[in-house]
């Protein structure tokens, strides 16, 4: 296991940091554990990237998935 990789979001070139696009690494492509939403504005690294949290209601709501729609809050029952 690498040291510190698990707390640090995995750039688009593998790299793991904090500042991938202002670092020359592309998006960010997962966020860690302990920020494990991906929020859809791009509002982190100098407003270069998508940022990484618990909870993105400040951050324009969870980031959909590539020509997905933006996930839906399950109704009664199960999802």
């Amino acid at each position: 296991n690498v040291k510190n990789r698990d707390d640090k979001p995995l750039c688009e070139d593998g790299v793991f940091a904090w500042s991938c696009k202002s670092g020359g690494h592309g998006y960010r492509l997962q966020c860690p554990a302990q920020t494990p939403v991906m929020c859809a504005d791009l509002a982190c690294d100098g407003g270069l990237d998508y940022c990484c949290e618990k909870d993105c209601g400040s951050k324009g709501g969870p980031r959909p998935a590539d020509n997905c729609p933006p996930p839906q809050k399950p109704k009664d029952g199960c999802a």
